[in-house]
């Protein structure tokens, strides 16, 4: 599951949740608690932030929707990804014979971090990750941690665990 929303300005969703752990979490979550009879392997893919002010994540459950503190993004979008990390850990407790994996696929060249401030300080963010620190990698390398998780084994993995930038894809042409 990847809602692929990124801290937006303060908005709700139509059923009135703050928008990237209404898209990021329970978007995802309300499908999955009704096709559980149906489910095999649940794979949620994270994207933790780095640039967030808030390294460790924490989820306010007395006020999951912003609606008593201040909005703060990054936060927001944190407590989303986090949801999104706890719920594949409690699948395999509560659903039986259902496999749930948490995943962070590794900083992909996408349009993740449009909202994440003015177009050109993005733009800029982005080139000098890509090119000067070659941070970023391609959707190719951006989809083995997920393919890993989907196409193994069910013994090979351990449900409900997190993994991250397993099976780096390398291009034999290239090589």
């Amino acid at each position: 599951t990847n809602g692929g929303v990124t801290m937006p300005p303060l908005s709700r969703t139509a059923a009135g949740f703050e928008r990237q752990t209404g898209e990021n979490h329970y978007g995802h979550y309300l499908p999955t608690l009704l096709l559980k009879a149906a489910l095999e392997r649940i794979i949620c893919r994270l994207v933790f932030c780095g640039m967030c002010k808030d390294a460790d994540p924490t989820i306010d459950y007395d006020d999951l929707a912003w609606e008593k503190r201040k909005y703060a993004p990054d936060l927001a979008y944190g407590q989303s990804k986090l949801a999104n990390a706890l719920h594949a850990r409690e699948i395999p407790k509560r659903f039986a014979g259902v496999t749930a994996y948490s995943l962070h696929p590794g900083w992909v060249e996408s349009r993740l971090m449009r909202h994440a401030g003015p177009g050109c300080v993005v733009a800029c963010l982005t080139c000098c990750f890509k090119h000067v620190a070659g941070q970023m990698m391609g959707v190719d390398d951006g989809s083995q941690t997920s393919l890993f998780c989907a196409l193994s084994d069910a013994e090979q993995l351990e449900s409900g665990a997190f993994y991250s930038q397993v099976g780096i894809y390398q291009d034999p042409v290239a090589a």
